[in-house]
């Protein structure tokens, strides 16, 4: 997936970077936590660490070529669980337009049908929603010319998701959060996800 997100044009996918996001279940808990690494001959890389839910998987070709194995540590029952996501590299930290959400939304469709294929794709709604994850302590606004609508207020001490239909506003509508956003990406149709699971 990394390999073929990166072949895209520049133009498709400018502005966007391709993520696995893990947890281990039951309890969605860190997936360090699975010691899932990489053996390869040069040694063992670990692919989650300390309190970090993105894989960095290594894309290069002398990897591509040994293709090692990839080893985790789990009892049998645990499961090591990741979710595709396109995260949007914003202009600014702490708002952005409907206008520049729309192109983003179109980009994603456009790298769906480029992954899974236009027959796939066709079966597949198009991309509507953005996962606005919003900062400790932060609120997130949409503000229309002299509107501004209150659309979380993150009392908590972590960070908290809003599933965000741009297309539900005006033209011309900003969404602002009072902290930089810990991060915006785009809710993929049908949350595609995978287990690692051992051979038998």
């Amino acid at each position: 997936m990394f390999r073929r997100f990166d072949r895209f044009p520049a133009a498709a996918r400018q502005g966007l970077s391709l993520h696995l996001i893990g947890w281990v279940d039951p309890g969605h808990e860190l997936p360090s936590e699975s010691h899932l690494i990489i053996r390869a001959k040069s040694g063992e890389i670990p692919l989650f660490a300390g309190t970090d839910h993105d894989m960095h998987f290594p894309v290069n070709d002398v990897l591509w070529a040994e293709n090692p194995p990839i080893i985790q540590r789990l009892p049998a029952d645990r499961i090591l669980k990741a979710t595709m996501s396109i995260e949007v590299s914003l202009p600014q930290a702490s708002s952005f337009s409907k206008s520049e959400a729309q192109h983003w939304l179109k980009q994603i469709d456009a790298c769906i049908e480029d992954i899974v294929g236009v027959i796939f794709s066709f079966l597949m709604p198009d991309a509507h929603r953005l996962r606005v994850e919003v900062a400790p302590g932060a609120t997130l606004e949409a503000v229309s010319g002299r509107n501004v609508c209150l659309l979380l207020d993150n009392r908590d001490v972590e960070s908290r998701i809003f599933l965000l239909r741009v297309q539900d506003y005006p033209e011309g509508t900003v969404f602002r959060s009072s902290k930089p956003f810990v991060r915006v990406s785009v809710k993929i149709p049908g949350d595609p996800s995978f287990a690692f699971t051992p051979d038998k």
